[in-house]
């Protein structure tokens, strides 16, 4: 009975590895997922200004802000592929922190906003 249930284990085990080798998100995947991260860190920041300002200003400084983060990510964000999954980093002041996972058609943020404000502090 025992060995039976650590053969049944044993394939659950290889499939799901098996399609994780063919169900990998690709770059542009990991590179939505950030910016979502940086879009809801700027939506947040505007949102916390205690001027009332017009929302044509807001939304350019909201485009603003967006357009310098596309920018960095495009030319910082790295995808590693591995065999199981991948891994995006983003390589900020010459070192690279692993930002995202990806596995399963889904990528998985490994850093929060405030980790993000942590790095980005001058």
């Amino acid at each position: 009975m025992i060995k039976k249930l650590f053969v049944l284990l044993g394939l659950v085990v290889i499939v799901a590895l098996v399609a994780m080798t063919f169900t990998k998100p690709d770059r542009q995947a990991h590179f939505n997922a950030v910016a979502q991260l940086a879009q809801n860190m700027v939506d947040k920041e505007l949102s916390n200004i205690p001027l009332p300002l017009p929302d044509e200003v807001v939304n350019f400084g909201s485009e603003t802000a967006m357009g310098a983060a596309n920018m960095y990510l495009l030319s910082n964000l790295m995808v590693n592929d591995y065999f199981f999954v991948n891994v995006g980093t983003v390589n900020h002041h010459g070192t690279a922190y692993p930002v995202t996972v990806g596995a399963f058609n889904k990528v998985f943020l490994l850093v929060d906003e405030e980790q993000v404000r942590q790095a980005i502090k001058p």
